[in-house]
């Protein structure tokens, strides 16, 4: 039996009661959840930070969903495939991420 490496998710929404949401939807993984309240934040605990998948909300003010992959990947951060859709109602963005200069990263930038 192996034992289960957790792995950091990172939630990200400018509205505190969607974060909650997330966390209770994705709290059943097990996993690592990791929360930011914008963009610029989010960006931050990237950098600093390895995460495996990004759950973000596509329009938040100052950095959307969007702009913070493209930020993301101009500081050699690689979020493979990104791609939109709907969780609790609201739209977002879900990328799994990749460090820099992996192959599962550059396979998709």
């Amino acid at each position: 039996m192996s034992v289960h490496e957790k792995v950091n998710i990172l939630m990200v929404d400018d509205q505190p009661a969607k974060l909650l949401s997330y966390e209770v939807m994705l709290g059943e993984l097990g996993e690592n959840l990791i929360r930011a309240n914008s963009g610029r934040e989010a960006l931050e605990l990237l950098l600093k930070n390895e995460v495996a998948v990004v759950l973000m909300d596509v329009s938040m003010p100052e950095l959307d969903g969007f702009e913070l992959a493209v930020s993301a990947r101009r500081r050699g951060l690689h979020l493979g495939s990104c791609g939109s859709g709907i969780v609790a109602g609201q739209g977002v963005s879900i990328c799994r991420a990749a460090p820099a200069g992996s192959p599962a990263g550059d396979a998709e930038s």
